[in-house]
């Protein structure tokens, strides 16, 4: 009896995420905070553990250069452009930040028996989630007709919704290896795949692609995560050059026409980006400042195509998109990272990265460790190519998919 209210909470949570999807992920932050309500009697029960809790967790090597990064992106504001509005944002994201740290405490001091309760509400939301998108892609439009009056699944609707499922796949990944026969965990990768391939956005796929591949290379070569670490580190340190000598539209020529609209846009931006980092190469432009920019050069984006069996072979334009350069965010999140802190705040997420591979690596569990560095090459993906690295939205799913990884070993623990 004593656990009811806590059941339903978790199960109206997890059970919400085709909701949340429809809320284009600003939803996934308002779980966090529930779930962080929900375990708010256990939190305040367990206090006197509360502060050795936070500083176990801040001594590690994960914890140092994740800290110093936050210090470092609160100093920057107040070199930003509009400083007031910069120090807010900042604070809001390390307030949500907080909140999933407080999360995990309130989890890990529950009884067994409420974890129990975790695992079964995220295992049966998540099946919930994936057959939600299933039907709505390849059945019943419905979420799509009554929120955007669409006919058909709404691509961009729901981006941000798809975004969330890749995210909680690697803590399910988990339970269905584990769990599930050799034929259902084939379907289950199936059907991830059949959302993928129909909706959006591309990174998301790409992300799993390079993240089950990741899984599968690390248990065959241990030495994998320094290997990809490297190249990340060495594309990391180069990336303004990169944008502006290497891969650009001046570069590229005419073959820059032959890329679809959202790539040509997009390395547009991490151009005109880079060109802002050369400015100020050593501390950055500002936390925040690269949502400041002004929309910048306004282009009339065109792309080629050859017509199929075409004679002649000669390319025709196949459509026009006039856009602005700059957008809400720089679709890259080394990117902005360079605009916005510099090369001080680079070494910082460089050490980050290297204490994540280290502790990844270390892992014994051979499934975990898999798993995890399939998590964290999904993120690079998305990170590199998709989203802002300040969106909330992303952290809160972090924040939901790590909680899930931890609810989900603790299980198997305790079944052996």
């Amino acid at each position: 009896m004593t656990i009811r209210p806590y059941s339903i909470i978790l199960y109206l949570t997890f059970f919400s995420l085709p909701l949340v999807a429809t809320f284009k992920g600003k939803g996934t932050v308002v779980l966090v905070f529930i779930l962080l309500i929900a375990h708010g009697k256990t939190l305040w029960t367990q206090r006197h553990y509360l502060k050795q809790d936070l500083l176990q967790a801040t001594k590690n090597p994960v914890g140092f250069w994740a800290g110093g990064f936050a210090l470092w992106a609160l100093l920057s504001t107040f070199w930003a452009p509009d400083t007031q509005q910069a120090f807010f944002n900042a604070l809001r994201y390390l307030l949500l930040i907080l909140s999933g740290m407080l999360l995990f405490v309130g989890v890990k001091r529950e009884t067994e028996e409420k974890k129990q309760v975790f695992f079964k509400a995220f295992y049966r939301g998540f099946i919930f989630y994936m057959l939600f998108f299933l039907i709505e892609i390849y059945v019943l439009p419905l979420g799509s007709k009554l929120y955007s009056q669409s006919i058909s699944f709404a691509k961009t609707l729901f981006i941000k919704g798809i975004v969330n499922l890749c995210f909680l796949f690697w803590p399910f990944s988990l339970v269905f290896v584990k769990k599930l026969s050799k034929i259902a965990r084939w379907i289950c990768f199936l059907f991830l795949c059949l959302t993928l391939f129909y909706a959006g956005p591309h990174a998301a796929l790409l992300g799993i692609i390079a993240g089950t591949i990741g899984s599968f290379c690390i248990c065959r070569f241990p030495k994998t995560p320094y290997v990809i670490a490297t190249l990340l580190s060495l594309f990391i340190l180069s990336t303004p050059l990169i944008f502006t000598q290497v891969v650009n539209r001046g570069v590229l020529g005419e073959n820059f026409h032959y890329l679809p609209f959202s790539y040509q846009h997009r390395l547009l931006i991490w151009e005109k980006m880079s060109e802002e980092t050369l400015k100020c190469p050593l501390i950055g432009q500002g936390f925040d400042s690269s949502t400041t920019f002004s929309k910048g050069e306004f282009v009339n984006l065109k792309i080629y195509e050859i017509p199929f069996n075409s004679e002649t072979q000669v390319p025709v334009i196949g459509g026009r998109t006039p856009s602005y350069i700059f957008s809400s965010h720089p679709h890259n999140g080394i990117v902005q990272i360079w605009v916005e802190m510099g090369l001080v705040g680079i070494f910082l997420i460089l050490g980050l990265l290297w204490s994540l591979t280290q502790r990844i690596a270390n892992i014994q569990n051979p499934l975990e460790r898999s798993t995890l560095f399939g998590f964290l090459l999904f993120y690079e993906v998305v990170h590199l190519v998709g989203f802002g690295v300040w969106q909330k939205w992303i952290g809160a799913s972090i924040i939901l998919s790590l909680l899930c990884f931890y609810v989900v070993k603790n299980h198997q623990e305790t079944e052996v």
